[in-house]
């Protein structure tokens, strides 16, 4: 893999840097993030087309909320008064990106989470894979006259499994557990 290009703001040091791809219909990387003290900052990786990779940069204070989305924290949106930043993060580590914008910004979120969050794990990620195995054995088991009946429990037990999952993230959406926000004082609050 080449090496990320420079960041455009290079007043501390470097809190994160990853490499992804700018849309999920891209082969291969084409985008470098970087986050400094500073800035978050997007950019084609050397010898990419720019049309096609993301190129912006965006001042920590700027930042007025973060935002995760998808069912496997797919991507990051990054808000500010004035536009919104979308950032895929299916090549990066998500959990030290968003980790290492929110110690450099006062964004929090209110939402009573787990405290296995606190540690990076999501139980998104393992459930769905966990849940899709579980459903392919299960059609694979009801295709053979022996596990016929082992098979639809099992694969009955993977669409549960599913079903959890995506009514958990869900209800964590409505509830905010994906939003980190700068608090509200004054008059605003």
């Amino acid at each position: 893999m080449p090496p990320p290009s420079q960041p455009q703001s290079t007043g501390r040091a470097v809190q994160f840097r990853g490499q992804t791809r700018s849309r999920d219909d891209v082969s291969t990387v084409d985008t470098a993030v970087v986050v400094t003290g500073e800035t978050v900052s997007v950019n084609p990786l050397a010898g990419v087309e720019i049309d096609s990779a993301l190129d912006f940069s965006v001042p920590l204070a700027d930042i007025t909320a973060l935002r995760c989305e998808g069912m496997l924290c797919r991507a990051i949106t990054l808000e500010t008064d004035t536009a919104e930043y979308r950032i895929p993060t299916a090549d990066l580590d998500e959990t030290a990106f968003r980790n290492a914008i929110l110690q450099a910004t006062d964004l929090e979120n209110s939402c009573t989470r787990l405290s296995l969050g606190q540690y990076g794990i999501c139980l998104c990620g393992p459930g769905t894979y966990a849940g899709c195995l579980l459903t392919v054995a299960g059609l694979g088991m009801i295709l053979s006259v022996v596990g016929a009946a082992l098979g639809v429990l099992v694969a009955g037990a993977g669409v549960l499994l599913l079903a959890a999952v995506f009514l958990s993230r869900t209800i964590s959406k409505w509830r905010g557990a994906n939003v980190w926000e700068r608090p509200r004082t004054g008059a605003t609050a």
